[in-house]
């Protein structure tokens, strides 16, 4: 049963890590499915976005690696080491990451805007500039990408899209 619920924990991690949010019980669900049932990548690699997440880079660097070393290709697992190297300070190992990632997964947005963001802050624009627009013809809702790039950008959101958007209040912005 343990394992099951892990699994869910697992799935359920997966999306709400590609939002951004993580809510503190699948946090401990993850946690307990690492000690219900052997790691696996996916389950190496969500802990170790909520490392990141939380700031701790060594530790996230710590879980990415197991995660790689269980699951070799696992493209998203790369990326997230990419980010770890980056906040780690060491930008030559960050664009080796998500050289690997794209590699493995070259249909994915991600690493090609990560590494983007890596060459840039080297000085590197030109390859950085090809990387935004890689990273958009991959992912057009990537609008970090078309900000990067100086490129105005209209999002389209619901009324109710978001609890920051202070509604029913005169100062909301």
């Amino acid at each position: 049963a343990d394992v099951g619920r892990g699994a869910d924990c697992l799935e359920h991690g997966e999306v709400l890590a590609r939002l951004g949010s993580w809510p503190q019980s699948t946090w401990d669900g993850l946690s307990q499915a690492s000690i219900a049932a052997p790691l696996n990548g996916d389950r190496c690699w969500l802990l170790g976005l909520r490392a990141l997440q939380c700031g701790n880079s060594a530790e996230a660097v710590e879980l990415l690696c197991q995660a790689i070393a269980l699951c070799p290709d696992h493209a998203l697992a790369q990326t997230a080491l990419g980010q770890a190297m980056a906040a780690l300070d060491l930008p030559a190992a960050a664009i080796e990451c998500f050289t690997l990632a794209i590699k493995w997964s070259p249909d994915l947005g991600e690493p090609f805007f990560y590494r983007g963001n890596t060459l840039y802050q080297l000085g590197r624009w030109e390859p950085a500039i090809d990387d935004y627009r890689q990273a958009i013809a991959r992912l057009p809702a990537l609008m970090q990408a078309h900000n990067n790039l100086g490129k105005p950008t209209w999002i389209l959101l619901a009324v109710q899209s978001d609890w920051r958007w202070l509604l029913d209040r005169e100062d909301s912005p």
